[in-house]
């Protein structure tokens, strides 16, 4: 498929419309980033080994804080490793079973 090709199938702007669309709503789902009190931390905080307690408590601790705790959580709920909304792996973990029975 050349460029021409894809120009005449989805006009010349559909990409840049395009690009432009999927920024902008990736901008709009992650408003809360901006207000979020990790912003300039250590971002290795948030993302220690599980034998670096005093990294997690740091991590938490800031996030108890935060003003966008509960959004950044939500957001970030399948996220597998790292501290998110104040959530260490072990709570999301549960969150999410307890979630899938009430679904159920």
């Amino acid at each position: 498929m050349t460029s021409k090709y894809r120009e005449r199938e989805f006009g010349p702007d559909w990409f840049r419309e395009t690009f432009i669309q999927i920024f902008e709503e990736r901008v709009e789902q992650n408003w809360w980033r901006k207000d979020a009190a990790c912003l300039g931390k250590d971002p290795g905080l948030w993302h220690a080994l599980p034998t670096e307690h005093a990294k997690q408590r740091e991590a938490i601790a800031i996030c108890a804080s935060c003003p966008v705790r509960v959004e950044c959580g939500e957001a970030n709920l399948s996220q597998r490793v790292g501290i998110w909304g104040g959530a260490g792996e072990n709570k999301r973990r549960k969150i999410r079973r307890e979630r899938q029975k009430v679904a159920a």
